[in-house]
């Protein structure tokens, strides 16, 4: 397998490929398909491709700067393993290549926001360090964010961490009862 920065048109258009492929599958009534074209991709971001060893591009994601508490981080998105290369560890290749990234460009943590109708997105980030960090915006009657975030090179708080993932859920919930309402297994998953 290789991890590469993606530089070249030739590339993008692979990346784009997998990416719509993915995030056409995962759709469903309540999260609607919407295409990525290339005039949507950021010139601010990076993109990356992990292929395996056919050659073929079967995953990627995008990095985009940020800074968090006065340090250098990243935020972690457009994330993708092609349908038909699901269940073969290319999804955690991917995180185990985004820390090593981070370690060798010095920057301090990574950041993400991810529906918490995904599971086993939000399964995959946790057991590669990801914590969650707070709840934020919401489809009617349909989903919500989680913001999560995984500390690379510096030392946080974990009671602070948590008081503010609880503050955050309490106050999404009772501003946004009336408009967002997750099904009750996700209540329980997410408490």
């Amino acid at each position: 397998m290789k991890f590469i920065e993606i530089k070249n048109d030739s590339e993008i258009n692979k990346f784009l490929d997998g990416l719509n492929a993915a995030f056409k599958d995962r759709s469903n009534e309540k999260l609607l398909y919407e295409e990525v074209l290339k005039e949507d991709l950021s010139d601010d971001s990076i993109y990356f491709g992990l292929y395996n060893k056919d050659d073929v591009m079967v995953a990627g994601f995008s990095l985009s700067n940020e800074i968090y508490k006065g340090k250098k981080c990243v935020h972690l998105s457009k994330v993708w393993t092609h349908p038909s290369q699901q269940g073969k560890g290319y999804a955690k290749e991917l995180m185990n290549n985004l820390e090593k990234y981070c370690i060798e460009n010095n920057y301090a943590s990574v950041s993400l926001g991810v529906s918490n109708i995904y599971v086993p997105a939000i399964s995959l980030y946790q057991k590669s360090g990801f914590k969650k960090y707070g709840v934020y915006a919401n489809a009617p009657n349909t989903y919500y964010f989680i913001s999560m975030r995984k500390v690379i090179c510096y030392k946080e708080s974990e009671i602070n961490r948590i008081v503010g993932y609880i503050i955050s859920k309490i106050k999404f919930f009772v501003l946004f009862k009336k408009d967002s309402t997750p099904k009750l297994v996700h209540r329980i998953i997410f408490r």
